[in-house]
């Protein structure tokens, strides 16, 4: 008995020491190296605006649609980016309305193709495109991937004979799974399903972006993103100490470091890939490789990044390093966004046009 009891001691003693010290390894984190709250984005857009992306792709038709972006930064709501943008009569960002009798020139990629955060650079495209034989078409969407957009061509390729292909990618896009829009009428917002099956109700998952009013005053969306952040799940774990903030630090937010980027999801990207070239062929295809904000400011792509040139180049597809023809520097982003602002955007729109469609070779 007597050395179960000290066995109890000890034990006791050795729990009770490594609570004091992940307790002071909190407290210096929290004093030298934390930032009293995390840095939060949210996201905000009219609706309706995004179709439910099953059978579909991209907005809604002829729609006008505004998006705000929120940054909270130690307590303090700033609004990044307030923009608006239109779509046409199939729900792209674009000006010119779809016209099935026509051949296609598409240009698909994600946000950095849209425009998000400032009026789309693709209805200046528009605008200088003098070609009447082809139509450009724009398959950017916000958040999407390789594998999103082998279905996005399906999708469109129901509709008119896709001629031709451009894919403006960023090294994320090689990671990103395929996902489908639902929505929430209660909690007034969006989220991004990456099962077909499933929806809302039987996920109940995190909203991703929430419905304002197209005339909401920026005080009242600042209100509604505090709002959000002092009952959102990730406040009540971090906020309260649930989770010690050090450790959420090196076990979620750089669980990366030790496992870098997903090499399942970039294998899936890559086969889907290879199907749009089998649909659609090598000699109709290129790739416009756009550097991400951090890429940027390291002058060279990341170890993913490197992988992908190597690859597209290895598939015989044209490649544009973005990096090294766009001149993007750390100014054409958004400060804590990690979209190109209006400089960037402008850039991009003459990298695209002096690079990419003065090489499209047109049948």
């Amino acid at each position: 008995m007597i050395h179960l009891r000290g066995f109890r001691t000890n034990i006791l003693i050795i729990i009770g020491s490594f609570i004091i010290a992940l307790s002071c390894i909190e407290i210096c984190y929290q004093l030298f190296f934390s930032e009293k709250f995390p840095k939060k984005r949210f996201h905000f857009i009219t609706n309706p605006s995004l179709l439910d992306q099953y059978n579909s792709f991209g907005y809604n038709e002829n729609t006008h649609i505004r998006e705000v972006v929120v940054y909270a930064h130690n307590r303090q709501f700033y609004i990044e980016y307030d923009t608006s943008f239109i779509t046409n009569n199939i729900g792209l960002v674009q000006k010119n309305p779809f016209d099935p009798k026509k051949k296609s020139l598409v240009i698909i990629g994600d946000s950095f193709t849209q425009g998000q955060g400032v009026t789309p650079w693709f209805y200046q495209l528009e605008d200088d495109w003098k070609d009447n034989e082809y139509q450009l078409i724009n398959l950017g969407l916000i958040g999407t991937g390789i594998a999103q957009w082998k279905d996005a061509l399906q999708w469109f390729s129901k509709m008119a004979e896709i001629n031709k292909i451009v894919m403006c990618c960023i090294s994320d896009d090689w990671t990103r799974p395929r996902w489908y829009i639902c929505e929430s009428s209660e909690q007034k917002a969006l989220v991004f399903n990456q099962s077909r099956e499933n929806n809302f109700k039987k996920n109940h998952k995190k909203p991703i972006i929430y419905f304002i009013g197209k005339d909401l005053d920026h005080h009242a969306i600042l209100e509604k993103a505090k709002f959000i952040s002092d009952y959102s799940d990730n406040d009540k774990v971090i906020n309260n100490y649930f989770i010690p903030r050090i450790m959420h630090q090196v076990f979620f937010k750089y669980n990366s470091f030790f496992t870098g980027y997903d090499n399942l999801a970039f294998s899936h990207n890559k086969n889907s890939f290879d199907q749009i070239i089998s649909a659609y062929g090598a000699d109709n295809i290129t790739v416009l490789h756009l550097p991400q904000k951090d890429e940027v400011m390291q002058g060279r792509y990341s170890e993913l990044g490197t992988k992908i040139k190597d690859f597209i180049v290895s598939r015989h597809i044209p490649y544009i390093d973005g990096l090294a023809l766009c001149k993007l520097n750390q100014e054409d982003f958004f400060r804590d966004d990690g979209h190109p602002n209006a400089s960037g955007y402008k850039k991009i729109y003459e990298c695209f046009a002096r690079n990419v469609l003065g090489n499209v070779k047109f049948d």
